[in-house]
């Protein structure tokens, strides 16, 4: 019987995540529409998204205006450079 414990969890927490979406629908977190699924964004919103693209800080992910050698670093990171090593950054 405690086999059937895990399952029956299981099964117990996905009839309540049914229930919850029937009340609360989930919404976008950009747009704020409902409805739109089981992921956090609409799929029009994420058609709408822009990804950061070269030139980037090679530290913390900033775009750049330009790039001036093999390892480019924002003015952020040349005047307190981060405990990291690198990191991307969403604009």
């Amino acid at each position: 019987m405690a086999r059937d414990m895990p399952t029956g969890n299981a099964r117990a927490k996905a009839i309540l995540r049914v229930m919850g979406d029937f009340f609360w629908p989930p919404r976008s977190l950009v747009s704020g529409a409902r409805g739109m699924g089981s992921g956090p964004l609409s799929p029009e919103d994420f058609a709408r998204l822009q990804f950061i693209s070269d030139p980037l800080c090679d530290r913390c992910g900033v775009a750049l205006d330009y790039r001036t050698g093999d390892e480019t670093w924002c003015t952020v990171c040349i005047a307190r450079p981060p405990r990291w090593d690198w990191a991307r950054a969403a604009p």
